[in-house]
């Protein structure tokens, strides 16, 4: 009979781990409680322990998925040597290429499909670094004289838009081809690019 597992930190990392590499080859259904049991060799008790049930293995991969994109965001760097459309267009690839390698691990972070797991603040503050790399770059293609928390509004259509795009692409609207997809990623930031710098420095009426 084995040693029993001791259930600290570097289980529960491990746990998460593998849960993730669980929802990339089952998907979304078949991620339950048990099968995380099963797939990571340890007892019901021992995920219930550790996470809370299903919803705190959730947040545990939405926030791990987080901290990839991040280091991956960090290795980019911040895109000042490059043309403020460029430099979004970059990120925007970036971000891209994550969502196609984690495909399932993308839905967790962007777009909500497991009931039992809704992000709190302290969840959300996962994804700062993701808004943080787009105000940096937004906020290089507005004029100096722009109204304030101008940056921060269009930071958060970009996000929207780029949301949207990784939506489209998972079901095939974007195109059949690599070449096509990418271009009208780029395109779709480009157009968003160009409206952000070209719009007139005033305040937008939120009626």
């Amino acid at each position: 009979m084995g040693r029993p597992r001791v259930r600290d930190e570097g289980l529960r990392v491990e746990i998460c781990d593998k849960a993730v590499g669980l929802l990339e080859r089952g998907g979304v259904k078949l991620l339950t409680t048990r099968a995380i049991a099963a797939e990571c060799g340890v007892s019901l008790p021992t995920i219930n322990e550790l996470f809370g049930g299903k919803a705190g293995v959730v947040g545990a991969m939405f926030a791990r998925g987080f901290s990839l994109l991040s280091a991956e965001l960090h290795d980019l760097g911040e895109g000042d040597p490059l043309d403020p459309t460029e430099a979004l267009i970059e990120l925007a690839m970036a971000l891209r290429s994550f969502t196609v390698r984690n495909p399932r691990l993308s839905e967790v972070m962007f777009s909500g499909p497991f009931i039992e797991f809704d992000p709190t603040s302290e969840t959300i503050g996962d994804a700062q670094i993701v808004y943080d790399a787009v105000l940096h770059r937004v906020a290089r293609l507005l004029p100096s004289a722009r109204p304030r928390g101008s940056a921060k509004d269009a930071a958060i259509a970009v996000v929207g838009v780029m949301t949207g795009l990784m939506v489209l692409e998972r079901s095939g609207t974007l195109g059949t081809t690599q070449a096509a997809v990418v271009r009208r990623w780029k395109t779709a930031i480009a157009a968003i690019s160009g409206g952000i710098s070209n719009s007139a420095p005033r305040p937008v009426s939120a009626r």
